[in-house]
This record gives C-alpha cells, sequence and structure tokens, in this order.
C-alpha cells in the first residue's frame, strides 16, 4: 500500500468518525432548522471553516439563494447580502453546483502568506 492509498484510508476514517459524532449529536433533534444548522456546523468544524452554507440553484432563473448558513462566533453573517446571486457570475460555483459538489473559499486571511 502506498502513501496516497494510506492517506485516503485515514481520510476515510476521519470522515466516517465525525458523521458518526455528528449523527449522534443531532440524533435527538427534532427541529429540522436546528438538523440542518448542526450539519452545517459539523461541517466547517471538519474542513476547519468558519462558516457554512447551503447554496439553492434555481436554473430556471439563473440564480442561486442561500438559504441556511451558519457561522462560527464573532464571524459575521452573510446571508442576506448573498441572495439572488446570478449564477453566470460565479462559473465555479455553478459548475461545482450543477454537480452537487461543495463550494470551499479559503479564509484569504488565513492562506495570505502562502501567496506572493
Amino acid at each position: 500500500m502506498n502513501g496516497s492509498e494510506n492517506n485516503n484510508r485515514a481520510a476515510s476514517h476521519d470522515f466516517q468518525t465525525a458523521l458518526g459524532l455528528l449523527e449522534e449529536r443531532l440524533r435527538s433533534l427534532e427541529d429540522s432548522e436546528a438538523i440542518i444548522n448542526g450539519l452545517l456546523q459539523g461541517a466547517a468544524e471538519f474542513y476547519g471553516a468558519a462558516r457554512a452554507s447551503v447554496v439553492e440553484a434555481d436554473w430556471d432563473l439563473k440564480i442561486g439563494l442561500l438559504t441556511y448558513e451558519w457561522c462560527a462566533e464573532g464571524v459575521e453573517h452573510q446571508k442576506d447580502m448573498l441572495q439572488y446571486l446570478a449564477v453566470e457570475s460565479f462559473p465555479r460555483w455553478c459548475e461545482f453546483l450543477s454537480l452537487n459538489w461543495p463550494i470551499v473559499i479559503p479564509d484569504m486571511e488565513a492562506i495570505k502568506d502562502t501567496y506572493p
């Protein structure tokens, strides 16, 4: 087994563990908004993110709607500002949303020293 396979197995194990812990934490909830916020928080924590959102795309109207948002303490919510986004203004988002892939936006402040 090579290093890449070991990394993939470790990542898969970490992901499965995180999902199990998240499922335990949310099992007793009945409020769908609390469940969605809990899932967003779990996703953000797993990826080390300060914010996680659900963006729903209306392909007929060519807009994206940010319908749910979880933010870490001290992070300003942007849900109200990010409504009716023209999807053609975000071609990478459009591609990823059409494939049901997550969109990961790096925290530029955290990574600024890695770019010239």
